[in-house]
């Protein structure tokens, strides 16, 4: 068992802070589903800490197994050196660091999710579990959408963004572009206006747009001539959370 020198303590507590997560192009990852999944993903871990109490959980010799594969180097760790660098209320005992991943839109497939400013890292790292459930090509965000590798989002995906590809673009010109280019029909999501979701016709692939949790989409899309789509109301919740939002249109769109 090891006993962490205060500069490395130091230098993995300087990636809670997304200053030195964006200097050093790495990031945390907390949990050991979240680990489970980053390790048999094509992301670059560095290194994995780890405490004694973690080893007789299930799949523990499977992120063993696959560290000494890769050869990433694994520090079995004191529980107090755990609760220093973790940025879980309750660590579960393992934390790994992984260097960024930067993708193209070349990369994506064919039905996208196009993030507008969305701000509550629960929701985008819940959004971006519930776009890998469906299948999805990847994510375009906005710039002003939270964070990607901000920790409250690795957790909340349960692992899922390291199988989704995502870009960070803040022209609406280009993003409509490289729609038309790959025939995916753009589609507003709206509280009210547009065309009833369940009885859209979708013929094509799709970019579909989810707004920011209080202000929706921005005006921006205005100047555009797109489709805009609302989610049909039954009961009387004045709103949905766009994480739910969007697991529910894209149930009716894809089934």
């Amino acid at each position: 068992m090891e006993k962490l020198s205060k500069n490395t303590v130091k230098k993995i507590r300087a990636l809670h802070n997304k200053k030195f997560r964006k200097i050093n192009e790495q990031f945390l990852i907390s949990g050991l589903i979240s680990v489970e999944e980053a390790i048999s993903s094509n992301y670059d871990i560095t290194e994995i800490y780890y405490t004694s109490s973690i080893i007789e959980k299930k799949n523990i010799n499977k992120i063993f197994k696959i560290a000494s594969e890769k050869n990433i180097p694994l520090y079995n760790i004191h529980h107090s050196d755990v609760n220093k660098i973790s940025t879980e209320i309750s660590p579960q005992g393992i934390i790994a660091i992984a260097n960024q991943k930067k993708f193209t839109l070349s990369e994506f497939g064919n039905n996208i999710l196009i993030l507008d400013k969305i701000k509550d890292p629960g929701n985008l790292g819940t959004i971006f579990r519930i776009a890998h459930w469906f299948g999805l090509g990847g994510l375009i965000l906005l710039e002003g959408t939270v964070e990607v590798e901000n920790p409250k989002v690795v957790q909340s995906s349960m692992g899922s963004i390291f199988h989704m590809p995502f870009v960070i673009e803040n022209s609406y010109e280009k993003i409509i572009d490289y729609c038309k280019n790959t025939s995916k029909n753009i589609l507003l999501s709206d509280v009210h206006n547009g065309k009833n979701i369940k009885e859209f016709n979708l013929k094509n692939k799709f970019a579909l747009v989810i707004g920011n949790e209080s202000r929706g989409i921005s005006d921006s899309w205005n100047e555009y001539d797109l489709q805009r789509v609302f989610l049909p109301q039954i009961g009387g919740a004045e709103s949905l959370n766009a994480a739910v939002a969007t697991a529910s249109m894209l149930s009716l769109l894809l089934y």
